[in-house]
């Protein structure tokens, strides 16, 4: 299986697909420069920039990677536009459903027009007939470090033999792939060889200097000492107990929450658990006359825009939410 993919793989980079115009990647590079910097935040940095270019090349295999921050969910929203105006369809994948609507929703709010899916779910379609890949198709694959061989042995190959362009977007130090296996690194090597694999470095969320160090020295392996840069500037909070812990995080989401900052809270406890501090914001909200949603969600990777917020960034109400295993 795993020679399989691999084969596919180097098809996809020894086979190439038309360049996109270039006034059209100016033109979009120009336009999401120009919101993120009236955003206030400081543009697309020069790491984006080659990301997009690579995606938007001759490449039928692209491998973006980067960690958490570093601007992956901004740099696939101005490739997808691009696609999306030279008339490429788009096609939304990732192991995880949610995963997958998020990164839908993503590029359907920057304007286009795509669809989104499981790879288990675009395997079942194609195999059913309701859905047809061709050199039209674009397949934006999200967490692709965390996919399994399994799921790779189908859609790298069909990719191959379709002519679609597959852009993989990951990070292959956030964890072990979701079942056996897992050819991310492999599959990075490949395109790395033809120019296809842009590796995005700078953390771009952060504007604090303090924090983007911090990130860093934890994802070069010395947690101790980020836990300490965090602790030093009080971002570590130490209780008794979980249940503590999980009562004070609740609160400071309320905190949040009533100052107009959007923020999401990651608990690894039992379903019951959750359930039960999710009817407590609720109560909260409902307190505070806004309506009663149900907060709870399995927890995906979810790279926040490219904006500054104290908290890490959520969608909708979201709140306590389960760490992916």
């Amino acid at each position: 299986m795993e020679r399989e993919v691999i084969a596919a793989a180097r098809r996809l980079t020894t086979t190439k697909a038309p360049t996109l115009r270039p006034d059209v990647i100016e033109s979009e590079l120009a336009l999401m420069d120009a919101a993120l910097r009236a955003a206030g935040g400081q543009g697309l940095a020069a790491e984006q920039i080659r990301a997009v270019g690579a995606a938007c090349a001759e490449h039928r295999l692209v491998v973006i990677e980067g960690a958490a921050g570093t601007g992956k969910s901004t740099a696939v929203r101005a490739i997808g536009r691009i696609h999306h105006a030279e008339g490429q369809r788009i096609l939304a994948v990732s192991t995880g459903g949610l995963a997958a609507r998020r990164l839908g929703s993503e590029l359907r709010a920057a304007g286009l027009d795509c669809h989104d899916l499981t790879t288990a779910a675009l395997e079942a379609r194609v195999r059913r007939g309701l859905l047809t890949l061709d050199e039209r198709t674009t397949v934006v694959w999200d967490e692709a470090a965390l996919a399994s061989t399994h799921e790779q042995a189908f859609l790298v190959p069909h990719t191959a033999t379709t002519g679609a362009r597959l852009i993989a977007v990951g990070d292959g130090a956030q964890g072990q792939p979701v079942g056996a296996g897992g050819l991310w690194h492999r599959l990075g090597r490949l395109a790395d060889r033809t120019g296809a694999r842009a590796e995005l470095t700078q953390i771009v969320r952060a504007r604090d200097p303090a924090d983007r160090r911090d990130q860093h020295t934890f994802r070069a392996g010395h947690h101790q000492a980020a836990i300490r840069g965090l602790a030093d500037r009080d971002r570590v909070t130490v209780c008794d107990t979980q249940e503590q812990a999980e009562d004070v995080a609740l609160h400071r989401w309320n905190d949040d929450r009533r100052q107009g900052i959007d923020s999401v809270l990651f608990a690894s406890a039992s379903n019951a658990r959750i359930d039960e501090l999710n009817a407590a914001a609720q109560a909260l909200r409902q307190l505070d006359g806004q309506a009663g949603h149900r907060i709870v969600a399995p927890r995906s990777s979810s790279p926040a825009p490219q904006t500054t917020k104290r908290s890490t960034a959520g969608a909708g109400p979201s709140l306590f939410q389960r760490p992916a295993r």
